[in-house]
């Protein structure tokens, strides 16, 4: 249910931003364009980073 509940309020969010950026002047509705997409490519990549094991990331330890 927590998880349900926060999907609810990023898209509310996403909603609420694209009604503020479509008021804006044409240059300023370019750069938030811009900038969000930016925001969707690190999202992405962040996701795609966690799914990947931590053992390709790290090195393993062995002490003896």
């Amino acid at each position: 249910m927590r998880e349900d509940l926060l999907r609810k309020i990023i898209r509310t969010k996403i909603e609420v931003g694209g009604y503020v950026i479509n008021g804006l002047p044409a240059p300023l509705q370019q750069r938030a364009n811009k900038m969000l997409n930016m925001f969707h490519e690190e999202l992405t990549s962040y996701i795609k980073e966690q799914k990947q094991p931590a053992e390709t990331s790290l090195k393993r330890v062995t002490i003896e």
